[in-house]
């Protein structure tokens, strides 16, 4: 048994121990991280993005709870909405230590010209968002989706090669965004023989218009590009193109997930690991501009 004196004793040197183990928990700071999407939250494969980049978070020392706070604002599909905006906004009255987005840097481009933004879209140079991706400058700096307006080529090329039939092929597009894809691929189509009927959407009302125009002007073929608009109607364009038998390829793998033909793109869920180190740089201090 543990003698009275002796018991004060440990008492009073487990008392005097324990404010400082307090303090020191308490010095270290929880960091802030936004995360600011364009694709509605019950979306399966905005959800798939986010966590995979939290996972390379946890990886590298991050972990949400404990030593950081993610804090999260979702769009409605489209790349510019009053909702992005809103959510761009909130977050950055949070004053949180870096900002990710994915297919919204407009809106928080918009929102902060202060705090960090690690940007993930395809846009970043055509959209004249960054002069230059490995020297960005000012606050943000990022990962390009895809190889920019060249690629649509590509998806043209493999079209051919696989229906080399296929001579009406309709492109469905963002018209907010999209426009240089749309002007690469017109340019190439005649050396395969193609003819592409443009058809641009802004919102989910245009979608159904969109259907009925490339049916009625005989499409044989379909092509889509990378975008959040069109990957979040993903299941109605896989649906249709099945329904009127167009060969179709995809400017990502959403598609085919779901029951797309093929696509010919690069492992964003990759891109979104790769981009929580570059959110460890910008929090251990490194500027925007020299992140990557």
């Amino acid at each position: 048994m543990i003698a009275r004196r002796q018991f004060i004793n440990l008492l009073g040197g487990a008392v005097t121990a324990w404010p400082f183990d307090v303090c020191a928990q308490q010095s270290e700071r929880i960091r802030r991280i936004g995360v600011l999407l364009n694709f509605p939250e019950s979306d399966s494969e905005g959800q798939g993005r986010v966590a995979a980049f939290r996972e390379a978070l946890q990886t590298i020392g991050w972990s949400d709870g404990r030593n950081v706070r993610i804090d999260y604002r979702w769009g409605d599909g489209t790349q510019d909405s009053a909702r992005l905006r809103a959510g761009a906004a909130e977050l950055v009255a949070m004053k949180p230590d870096v900002i990710v987005n994915g297919g919204a840097t407009v809106a928080a481009k918009d929102a902060t010209t202060t705090i960090p933004v690690v940007a993930i879209s395809g846009m970043l140079l055509v959209s004249g968002l960054v002069a230059n991706v490995a020297h960005p400058g000012g606050n943000i700096t990022g990962l390009i989706i895809n190889a920019g307006p060249e690629i649509a080529e590509k998806w043209l090329e493999i079209l051919h090669e696989a229906f080399p039939s296929a001579s009406r092929v309709a492109f469905l597009w963002n018209a907010a965004t999209s426009a240089p894809y749309l002007s690469r691929m017109t340019a190439v189509a005649g050396s395969v023989g193609a003819r592409v009927l443009s058809y641009g959407v802004r919102s989910t009302a245009d979608f159904s218009v969109a259907f009925d125009a490339m049916s009625k002007d005989g499409a044989d073929a379909l092509t889509v590009d990378v975008d959040t608009l069109t990957v979040s109607h993903r299941r109605e364009i896989v649906g249709f193109a099945a329904a009127h038998r167009l060969p179709a390829v995809y400017g990502v793998r959403d598609f085919v997930r779901v029951g797309g033909l093929m696509s010919y793109d690069t492992n964003i869920k990759d891109i979104w690991r790769r981009a929580a180190f570059y959110v460890d740089k910008i929090l251990k201090g490194t500027k925007p501009a020299d992140a990557g």
